[in-house]
This record gives C-alpha cells, sequence and structure tokens, in this order.
C-alpha cells in the first residue's frame, strides 16, 4: 500500500496530528485555515511530501498509538475508540458518558488532583519517553482486558506495539542527542579553558626554531608576528587597554629577541632616539651613550614606539630615515670614534602603538598629535580592539568563540600585479578628489610585502585605508 493511499484512509484530525509530529510539533499555520491542509487530499499531500515514507509511517504509528492508548482509557472495556461489544455495553457506555457529563466539575477536580501528582514525573519527561510510557501502560491493560474481541485486540496490540516501537526509536534518538550535545559542551568547555589560559607557540623562520612564547595571544598576534617577521614597520592602533604594548613584548619573545620601548609624549627629545653625549669617561670626558633605540635598531632587537600618537611631530621625524632607509646618521657617535652611521640589523624589528591614526586629538584621546604624513607613511597599520576571550578569563567566564586570524596562502604575481595597480588607482583618485592623503611607492612596497608575509588581499586593503573618512573613501572607489 503506497504511503498516501494509507494516509487517504486516516480522518482529517489524525492527519493534523500526524503533520505536526513531522513538523516537531508546530506547523506555523492554523491547520484547518490554510490552503495547504484546510482539504483532505492537499493535506494528504502535504504530509507525503513532509519526509520520506519512513518517517511518515513512524509518525502514523506514533499517533496511533497515542489515540489508542487515551481512547482505552477513555472508553474502558470494549473496543477502543469503539462500540462495547459485550450485551448492553451500549446503553451502559451511553449511561457512563451522561454520569461523567453531570459530574465533569468533580471528574475536572480529580483530573487536577492526577496532573499535579504526576507533574514531577512528567517534567522529567520528554514528549517520546511520554509517549512510549503511556503506549506500554494502555498495552498492559489491553493484554488484560478480557472483553476484547480478539481481533479488536489485535488491532489495538497491533497499533500500540507500532506506537511502543516510534516512542524507542524516538527516545534512541533524543538520548543520542543529548550525548553528542554533552560531547561538544564538553570540548567547547575545554576549548574555552584552553583559550583562557592562553596556548605556547613555538616560532620557526627557515625551520630554525626562533623563540616561544606563553600565555594567552591578542586574536591578531599571529598577523603581527608575521608581518614583524618579514620586516614590515607595524602601528597597532587601538583602544586603550586593549592590549597593543602586551602583543608587541609578545612578538619579542617569540622571536626570541630583546625588547625595547619608549613612552612619546611632546617632550621626549630627539636625543632619546639618537643617544646622548654623557661625561662620563675619564676626567669627565664627553662619551656617546646610545639609546634604547640604537641598541635595539642595531642588535636584532625590538623596539616599540609606545604612544607614537603622543610625539611631538617634529622630533618623529628623526627617526624617519631609520624606518625607511636601513640607517641613520648620529654625528655624536663621533666623539667616542665610532661611526656616525647607524645601519640597521638586518633582523631587528620596529613597531609602534597609537590610540588614533594620527590625525590630532579627539575629544578621547585630548594629548595626541598630528603625526606629519611622512612619518605615518613609513607605518603598516593595523587596526586592534579588545580581546573578547581575556576579558571572559578576567570574569571566570567560560571562552566565546571567537575567530582567529587566518593567514591567507602566497600570493601569484598576478594578484601582486592586481593589488599595485589597485593602490596606483587609489593614488590617482585621491589626488582628483584633493584629498590630504599621501599614498606613495612606500604604500606598494610595504602593501605587497604584507600580502606576501600571509595578510589576504582585501585586508591589506583596508589596512592601506584605516583612519580615512567614509566620504575619503567613497571619493577612492573603496
Amino acid at each position: 500500500m503506497s504511503i498516501k493511499l494509507k494516509l487517504a484512509q486516516l480522518s482529517v484530525r489524525t492527519l493534523i496530528e500526524v503533520a505536526k509530529v513531522l513538523h516537531n510539533g508546530n506547523l506555523g499555520f492554523d491547520p484547518f485555515r490554510d490552503q495547504r491542509t484546510s482539504k483532505k487530499p492537499a493535506l494528504v499531500d502535504f504530509i507525503a511530501a513532509s519526509g520520506d515514507e519512513a518517517a511518515v509511517e513512524q509518525a502514523i504509528a506514533q499517533v496511533a498509538g497515542r489515540e489508542a492508548a487515551v481512547d482505552y482509557r477513555q472508553d474502558g472495556p470494549g473496543r477502543p475508540g469503539g462500540e462495547d461489544p459485550t450485551p448492553g455495553g451500549n446503553g451502559q457506555q451511553g449511561e457512563q458518558k451522561e454520569q461523567q457529563q453531570g459530574n465533569g466539575q468533580q471528574d475536572g477536580q480529580q483530573d487536577g488532583q492526577q496532573d499535579g501528582q504526576q507533574d514531577g514525573q512528567q517534567q522529567q519527561e520528554s514528549q517520546a519517553e511520554r509517549d512510549q510510557r503511556e503506549a506500554e501502560e494502555a498495552m498492559e491493560k489491553v493484554a488484560a482486558d478480557k472483553n476484547l474481541k480478539p481481533l479488536d485486540k489485535a488491532r489495538a496490540m497491533q497499533a500500540l506495539a507500532e506506537a511502543i516501537e516510534a516512542a524507542r526509536s524516538a527516545v534512541e534518538a533524543e538520548r543520542k542527542a543529548r550525548e553528542e550535545a554533552a560531547r561538544k559542551k564538553a570540548e567547547e568547555e575545554a576549548r574555552a579553558k584552553a583559550e583562557g589560559e592562553g596556548r605556547k607557540v613555538e616560532i620557526f623562520v627557515n625551520d630554525e626554531k626562533q623563540g616561544e612564547v606563553e600565555g594567552h595571544q591578542h586574536p591578531l598576534f599571529d598577523k603581527v608576528l608575521r608581518l614583524a617577521a618579514a620586516g614590515v614597520n607595524v602601528l597597532l592602533v587601538g583602544p586603550a587597554g586593549c592590549g597593543k604594548t602586551h602583543l608587541a613584548g609578545q612578538v619579542a619573545q617569540a622571536l626570541g629577541r630583546t625588547f625595547g620601548s619608549i613612552s612619546g609624549s611632546a617632550g621626549a627629545s630627539e636625543s632619546q632616539l639618537t643617544g646622548r653625549l654623557l661625561p662620563t669617561g675619564e676626567g669627565g670626558r664627553f662619551e656617546y651613550t646610545a639609546s634604547e633605540f640604537v641598541k635595539q635598531y642595531t642588535s636584532d632587537g625590538v623596539f616599540l614606539f609606545d604612544e607614537l600618537d603622543a610625539f611631538d611631530p617634529n622630533v618623529l621625524l628623526v627617526a624617519n630615515q631609520a624606518l625607511a632607509n636601513g640607517g641613520f646618521f648620529v654625528e655624536a657617535r663621533a666623539a667616542a670614534g665610532l661611526s656616525t652611521y647607524v645601519k640597521r640589523s638586518a633582523k631587528s624589528v620596529l613597531l609602534g602603538s597609537a590610540n588614533t591614526f594620527g590625525q590630532g586629538a579627539d575629544m578621547l584621546y585630548v594629548g595626541r598629535n598630528g603625526l606629519d604624513a611622512a612619518s605615518l607613511d613609513r607605518w603598516y597599520t593595523v587596526r586592534m580592539t579588545y580581546d573578547p576571550v581575556f576579558e571572559a578569563s578576567l570574569m571566570g567566564l567560560p571562552a566565546p568563540r571567537v575567530e582567529k586570524w587566518q593567514a591567507a596562502p602566497a600570493p601569484t604575481d598576478a594578484e601582486v600585479q592586481d593589488l599595485g595597480r589597485w593602490i596606483l588607482s587609489v593614488r590617482e583618485k585621491a589626488a582628483a578628489a584633493k584629498l590630504r592623503r599621501v599614498v606613495s611607492s612606500r604604500a606598494i612596497q610595504k602593501c605587497i610585502a604584507a600580502r606576501r608575509a600571509g595578510v589576504p588581499t582585501e585586508e591589506v586593503k583596508q589596512d592601506l585605508l584605516s583612519g580615512w573618512s567614509r566620504d575619503e573613501m567613497v571619493k577612492v572607489g573603496a
């Protein structure tokens, strides 16, 4: 018998219950008014299309079991849902129903008491478990009923057996679902704990281990590390307390390098960057004392220009040559018999941090200065924000799922060329719109270096335009 033929033999109310089972108890519309179910043929077609044949068969058995159980409990001895085959049965049944109607209020109170007693048990049961229990109880009563005709009893037992089997399958599916949910929860808790405690990162360059870093890392740590290892001057821009300085220190730790920094302010002098002549020699002779910047610059170290946007922009210009040309001149070194040219070590790393994009103070960061465009041109900007995983660990909460930064595959030559052409088009459009923005050859150089370090192309474009207003980006077609 086809599934549609079997469905056609059921009542409309039974068909609606089958549809509800297939749709997890919620059709999402009124089955008596919706055109999909208002007529029986349409309802049969709707159910047949709601699942495969096995699922529909299981739903039919489940509903039949419920109806058999309910009918038997309500009608007492006799054919479930039908007439009592015993002599005088119909009359007795009619009298019983009239008496039930007359005592409806009392029955309601009794039912309410029984329901109250069973609330605790039912709250702990799922619908499938409840269906199974009720069908098994009804089967026991049917089996013990000696007044049922053999054929009626066989039909009832068959319907209940199918309902019990369907309910058992549903209970087993629920059990597996709970186990899977528990497994995923345990994995998530383990991941959250690991994220909160941090991880150990080992850094290899050309198959040679450089260093390692333990503890929690910001989601952008890998990106900054790749850029730094590629020799790109990285400017970290983000709100106060988001971990910029800490991340810079972790980069040095991961690369196995020494670390130094200077905190910018309007009172910082050039000598804090270039070094000083101090009377530390014999007889008070002035000798050259290298700055922390010069030490890290010439010895494969990592140096951080902390609070870069707080420097006097004129003072910061002294570092421009060092940032871009691989070296700079310091006349004071001649007093110590040293070469006046300070050459950058091939592995030195220069990082900067700022709360603004170098456009000057705002209502929040009032102590910031507008930096010279030539200084800003020497940095590759990476925008940072607060780390939700670290914040959750401070509160003792499970770590939220945060997507870690992922490096892109190495670019093709065509991709590099397209990126360069895009930068040139930005320059042309910025000039045509008379924007106060510099898009130099150095922009092409640092963007291609970032792409080859693993930064995705679209992300490189976004980084280049960091700090630009929406109006400026529209004018350059970004």
